[in-house]
């Protein structure tokens, strides 16, 4: 049993880091809809849409290597540890 604790730490942090890169790209195709223009005029061409929120995504980016640098370490710790 304490073989297989000794993988869960790491393996819940990189699932959280991959949750967090998955949820960091579906913040980062967010994009602000066309203008409230008539179809028939070019306004919407004029303004393209922007993202809604790239800094959350890019934190969400940092936190997700954060938490995988952290994991690894944890793994090599724990198995430094015990040899």
């Amino acid at each position: 049993m304490t073989r297989y604790r000794r993988w869960l730490v790491p393996a819940v942090l990189l699932l959280l880091a991959l949750a967090f890169v998955v949820v960091g790209v579906a913040e980062w195709q967010m994009k602000s809809g066309g203008g409230h223009c008539p179809p028939h005029t070019l306004c919407a061409a004029l303004s393209p849409p922007h993202r809604h929120h790239p800094l959350r995504a890019e934190l969400l980016w940092a936190g997700a290597a954060l938490l995988a640098i952290i994991a690894a370490e944890t793994a090599l710790w724990r198995r430094r540890r015990s040899v």
